[in-house]
């Protein structure tokens, strides 16, 4: 589920109107059994960081942002 979260990205922007960001963006998770889930190139400047479980609640939008451990560094990141 985390992997389409982050896969369907632009979809998801599309869909509530906005235009898809051109900067690159890295997704670190932390999955259930500890091991660290990463995304994107290491040097992006727009970052999102959490739990595993916190993001895929987040994106399939069953738990808002704000309840969640999860972090975002950058303008877009945080949209």
């Amino acid at each position: 589920m985390a992997s389409l979260g982050v896969l369907g990205r632009a979809l998801s922007s599309a869909a509530v109107g906005l235009p898809e960001s051109a900067d690159p963006f890295r997704v670190e998770l932390t999955a259930p059994d500890g091991r660290t889930w990463v995304w994107g190139p290491e040097a992006a400047a727009q970052r999102v960081r959490g739990g595993a479980i916190d993001f895929c609640l987040c994106v399939t939008r069953r738990r808002p942002w704000s309840e969640t451990n999860m972090t975002a560094n950058g303008e877009d990141a945080q949209k």
